[in-house]
């Protein structure tokens, strides 16, 4: 093995050391009010749903929480429950993240 393979294999197990393995709790409401206020807080004001066609919203209602289409995106976060999805009324919605390319720290 020369010497630039090992640099690159110390760069790459460097990298692969700086990505943190995060486990989301998926946040389902527990009752129609507290699902009313999180739609409001959230939903009401996104990007996403501002013909109120949010597919994210559609299946989180479909679905139970362990079944594999429930939203990834609503989670319990630092401050509470939130939608990692939200995209401010206005502001451009992203396209879609590719499902094969990890997101690697700068």
């Amino acid at each position: 093995m020369s010497h630039q393979d090992w640099k690159d294999r110390e760069a790459a197990e460097s990298a692969a050391k700086r990505i943190e393995v995060v486990e989301l709790k998926l946040y389902r409401p527990s009752n129609g009010t507290e699902g009313a206020g999180f739609f409001c807080d959230w939903c009401d004001y996104c990007e996403r749903d501002k013909d109120e066609d949010c597919p994210i919203l559609a299946d989180s209602l479909a679905f139970d929480v362990d079944h594999p289409r429930y939203p990834r995106e609503w989670v319990y976060g630092k401050d509470g429950p939130e939608c990692t999805a939200y995209v401010e009324l206005g502001k451009p919605v992203p396209p879609p993240k590719d499902e094969y390319t990890l997101d690697l720290p700068l």
